[in-house]
């Protein structure tokens, strides 16, 4: 089963594959394209539904929002990746020794082939096609159409369209990778923690991605008093309880960890949970 560390493997390598080349611009005919991926903040898009599947085939990670869905896929062949709008998509895909990028929408078609070879730019609009290819250190153009003119001026719109599609397509995945926080960067672990502050006083802590194992996990109050976790396992959707007091005072019959010694003001207190490493997979301020 996939855990943090191996969404962060997919997402570099997905994020590596949605940087154009800077090869490309040398192209001509349109505006410069991305030579090196900008820094892409986490507050886009927010994502409603976040899947990570491993088979014998590779990793798909999956992000669902609610006017877009994203798929990417890293296996040994190759990778690939797909943002899918209302009236745009974008498409990346990798092979060995070839990398293709492919938008599709309504102004018409834009193609980035980079193999070991060549780098070519393929526009296809309702003004005609051009093809511009550079091999050999020698560059090649053919238009067939009515408006090479037009067409170059649609060209410079769908060269917009997707960098900012590429750059929404990084957003999707660092933003279920890390977050900031005061400051502070965030593991999105899948982890949400609730607090119950009444005596008997407990946190919930409610797996909503995959199955984890919390051993050596901390989670600490504002003082900041520390538990530390054992051996301690959650499946995705499963909750479990982390009671201060010990269990003969507690009438639950649910998963649930006990004695740990753990107050949580009535008036308010912040719940964080870290990893064995320190950093920050969940908080909670109430």
């Amino acid at each position: 089963m996939a855990d943090i560390g191996t969404s962060v493997t997919l997402a570099s390598v997905i994020v590596g594959m949605l940087a154009i080349p800077a090869a490309s611009q040398s192209l001509g005919e349109g505006q410069d394209l991305i030579s090196s991926p900008p820094n892409i903040s986490a507050n886009s898009e927010t994502p409603r539904q976040v899947s990570v599947n491993r088979t014998t085939d590779g990793i798909t990670k999956s992000i669902q929002t609610a006017i877009q869905s994203f798929k990417a896929k890293v296996g040994s062949e190759g990778a690939s990746a797909k943002l899918q709008g209302p009236s745009t998509s974008l498409e990346v895909n990798r092979e060995p020794g070839k990398t293709v990028w492919k938008l599709k929408s309504s102004e018409g078609t834009l193609e980035l082939v980079k193999s070991s070879t060549k780098t070519q730019k393929t526009v296809e609009t309702s003004e005609g096609t051009l093809k511009i290819t550079k091999a050999d250190g020698k560059t090649s153009r053919s238009f067939e159409g009515t408006s090479r003119k037009q067409l170059k001026k649609s060209m410079e719109t769908l060269e917009t369209k997707m960098e900012q599609k590429l750059e929404e397509a990084r957003g999707k995945i660092n933003a279920t990778t890390t977050h900031q926080e005061n400051g502070q960067t965030i593991v999105q672990t899948g982890l949400e923690i609730s607090v119950s502050p009444e005596t008997p006083e407990y946190i919930t802590i409610k797996n909503s991605g995959e199955f984890r194992n919390l051993e050596g996990w901390k989670l600490q109050n504002n003082n900041p008093d520390t538990h530390e976790f054992g051996n301690l396992e959650l499946n995705a959707s499963e909750s479990i309880r982390v009671y201060t007091a010990e269990d003969e005072d507690i009438n639950y019959t649910g998963r649930a960890v006990y004695d740990t010694g753990l107050s949580w003001e009535d008036g308010g207190d912040t719940v964080t949970l870290r990893k064995p490493d320190e950093t920050k997979a969940a908080e909670k301020t109430y």
